[in-house]
């Protein structure tokens, strides 16, 4: 359809900084629906793993990437992370 073209994300990806929190997690799965390979970016890796694990039962692709957004250092290790895991 015209609306899932207008959205197609296939071959994007999408790092979702407070991606194991409700909103961020919403947007996470927005993201893997239109068809971009999502990196969940947060502090919790149980909430982290719980999203990524729905997001793959949707048919998408995700990773956990661990990572303290108020730290520059953490922020940094989890782009080179996401860059090595997704390109």
């Amino acid at each position: 359809t015209a609306m899932t073209n207008l959205f197609n994300l296939s071959g994007e990806v999408a790092a979702v900084l407070g991606g194991t929190g409700v909103l961020g997690g919403a947007m996470a799965d927005a993201l893997a629906a239109a068809g971009a390979k999502v990196a969940v970016v947060g502090r919790s890796e149980e909430r982290g793993m719980e999203r990524v694990r729905a997001i793959e039962k949707a048919g998408g692709t995700a990773t956990f990437v661990q990572a303290d957004a108020m730290k520059a250092e953490s922020l940094a290790a989890a782009r080179d992370t996401i860059i090595s895991k997704f390109g």
